[in-house]
């Protein structure tokens, strides 16, 4: 009895665990994706800053006023 007991407090730990490495690779996967961008922008002689990247964003889908009107729209 008590064996199964802790087999079940093990599988909690374990799935917590797992969940906060989820959660934090998600996060450094996202900073990581948004460093890049900014840094390819800088490159391509912007300014580093978020709209700059925004449009090099635009530049790489060659769609600028679709995703224009898609941003608006959903502001």
């Amino acid at each position: 009895n008590y064996y199964t007991v802790d087999v079940m407090v093990m599988m909690y730990v374990v799935a917590d665990v797992v969940v906060v490495v989820v959660a934090v690779v998600v996060v450094v996967a996202v900073v990581v994706v948004v460093v890049v961008v900014v840094e390819v922008d800088r490159s391509r002689g912007g300014g580093g800053n978020y709209h700059n990247s925004n449009q090099t964003v635009h530049r790489f889908t060659g769609n600028t006023g679709n995703v224009e009107s898609q941003v608006h729209y959903a502001e």
